[in-house]
């Protein structure tokens, strides 16, 4: 049982496109929540399926072969049921500092998520400072990563990504100068996520 992307992207975009999704959603269940089920991934036929139907992918490999031949990869990493979707956030790093971080799912609200929102905030900066801090060796990247509500002191990185505006600020606007500066640590650390908390 396994996730694949690229080196630079996955191919979540394709994930609408699975018999899984359809089935999922028809059922009520969240489009965030199924799309993240249906990247799983069970055998090398599906892994290509995923791949191919993707345009981020595809839009990739089009921006290596501009780039001369920019080294891609494909990763095949081990799927890791203990994730729940709602609980995926991205950190921002600038500098060697964490200066932000962001709900991974832009339009979905989650009522615990906002009702604890200065614990998951001071929990996100500890994870950082006591676990990630030393060992990611990009000075300016963003990190998926998800915690889990029963023990906010538990996480998983999911994956390491090139910083903003390479990759997606989601709920921070790298074109509004307040934004900016909280992206580039030239104001305190904030956790943005949807809905009023």
């Amino acid at each position: 049982d396994t996730f694949v992307r690229l080196s630079t992207r996955s191919p979540k975009d394709a994930a609408a496109y699975t018999h899984e999704y359809r089935a999922a959603v028809s059922a009520g269940v969240p489009a965030e929540l199924a799309a993240s089920a249906a990247l799983h991934v069970r055998s090398g036929r599906r892994a290509l399926s995923l791949l191919l139907c993707s345009d981020r992918v595809a839009h990739d490999l089009r921006a290596a072969g501009a780039l001369g031949g920019f080294p891609m990869r494909v990763a095949v990493r081990e799927w890791c049921d203990g994730i729940d979707p709602d609980w995926e956030f991205r950190l921002f790093v600038c500098c060697g500092m964490l200066t932000a971080a962001s709900a991974y799912h832009r339009h979905r609200h989650v009522v615990e998520v906002c009702r604890r929102h200065d614990e998951v905030a001071c929990a996100i900066y500890a994870a950082w400072d006591r676990h990630l801090r030393g060992v990611v060796r990009c000075a300016d990247c963003a990190i998926d990563v998800a915690l889990s509500p029963a023990n906010l002191t538990s996480f998983i990185v999911i994956e390491v990504n090139f910083p903003v505006p390479i990759a997606s600020s989601i709920l921070f606007d790298w074109y509004d100068p307040r934004d900016r500066e909280v992206l580039r640590g030239g104001a305190p650390f904030e956790l943005r996520v949807v809905g009023k908390c």
